[in-house]
């Protein structure tokens, strides 16, 4: 007698699922997802980030960028090797070398004042004299530096022209003879460095009216032309001021694509830190915000809030620098529009932040979120069913 097999399966293993066992199937792929984002901890962006690089390609006049400045009708200047371009967003108007009256190969700083004037000076030093002038960017003409200061100094005395982080009116002109003056509509001596001059003078303001100058490896601050605070570097040239809020920040240089970021603290320089980056790894800063940090490593560059959560990671390429094909960075500009633009040897970089539109949503909702005993954001799985 023929005995009865096991009764045959409705559906052979590899047969898709059907109808309710589908179903099924789906909704144990939702509980087990809910249930997985329920155990880790929930973070809500505030900005989002957009990168853009300019270069060449774009109409750039050159891949390597220097400084940058923004004139009153919103214009972005920017300084390549022998040259100095307007920026629409769109098109590049470029002013050469013969126009400016320097050498094809050299860099300038930028600072636009009030008036709509665009202040040049060679990035040359203390060494061999420098050409400088100043731009009417409403005319395309060129003023002379002396005939503009009354005779305060000359073209060739000027070594160092910035604009202030704190009161973007105010212009920072230092002068092969140590002494700086701050412009306003008005030239105003802020400090008289004696000694030997053997580099650049930064200087920047404070919001109780002192100023701090940087000078070779001298870090002094001053007030109506006396001296109160002195500090001084041992081994590493003091570069530029990179912050003044909530604590000054400097850079300094070993050598010259050797950057290193330090915080004042306590009357002296600590090195800056930051969450899961050591000081080596920092290529270059470029913004600290009241919420976050902007900087680049060797890799990418980096906007990561001041608890240590990565908002941006934007790789970069290698180029043809002088150390393992890292991007070497000049320095970094905020506009008023908020737009941050980054100087480097390969291009122009432009970051733009926007707050984001889609928030957590907390209480009895729809995605219902806890705060659990360790102060983390959690998903709660029973509202995602």
């Amino acid at each position: 007698m023929l005995t009865p097999g096991p009764p045959a399966q409705k559906y052979p293993v590899d047969y898709p699922l059907k109808g309710r066992g589908r179903l099924f199937f789906y909704r144990m792929l939702l509980v087990l997802a809910c249930l997985s984002a329920s155990l880790s901890p929930l973070f809500s962006q505030r900005y989002l980030f957009d990168v853009r690089e300019i270069n060449v390609e774009d109409g750039l006049p050159d891949r390597r960028t220097f400084a940058i400045a923004q004139d009153q009708d919103g214009f972005i200047w920017i300084s390549t090797p022998g040259a100095i371009s307007r920026y629409d967003g769109y098109h590049f108007k470029t002013y050469n070398a013969s126009f400016l009256k320097i050498p094809e190969t050299s860099g300038v700083f930028l600072a636009a004042d009030k008036d709509n004037n665009l202040w040049y000076c060679e990035m040359k030093g203390v060494d061999s004299p420098n050409q400088s002038g100043i731009i009417n960017t409403r005319q395309d003409t060129i003023y002379d530096l002396e005939t503009f200061s009354h005779g305060l100094f000359s073209s060739e005395d000027v070594i160092y022209i910035s604009q202030s982080r704190i009161n973007s009116p105010d212009l920072f002109i230092s002068t092969r003879q140590g002494i700086v003056y701050k412009y306003n509509g008005a030239f105003k001596e802020v400090y008289h460095i004696p000694g030997e001059i053997r580099n650049f003078v930064i200087c920047e303001a404070m919001p109780d009216s002192s100023y701090w100058l940087l000078h070779a490896r001298s870090m002094i601050r001053v007030k109506n032309g006396q001296l109160l605070d002195s500090i001084h570097v041992e081994e590493q040239g003091l570069f530029q001021i990179m912050a003044t809020r909530p604590e000054i920040i400097v850079e300094t240089r070993l050598f010259e694509f050797q950057p290193n970021y330090w915080v004042l603290q306590n009357g002296q320089l600590d090195s800056l830190h930051l969450h899961d980056f050591s000081p080596e790894e920092i290529a270059g800063l470029f913004q600290v915000h009241e919420d976050y940090i902007c900087f680049a490593t060797p890799e990418a560059i980096v906007v990561q809030d001041h608890a240590g959560n990565q908002l941006m990671n934007y790789p970069v390429q290698k180029t043809k620098g002088k150390a393992k094909g890292q991007k070497f960075y000049n320095g970094a500009f905020l506009d008023r529009q908020n737009l941050l633009w980054i100087t480097s040897d390969n291009g122009l970089t432009r970051v733009s932040q926007k707050q984001n539109p889609f928030k957590a949503v907390y209480g009895n909702s729809i995605r219902g979120i806890l705060r659990d005993e360790n102060g983390f954001d959690r998903r709660v799985p029973s509202k995602c069913l």
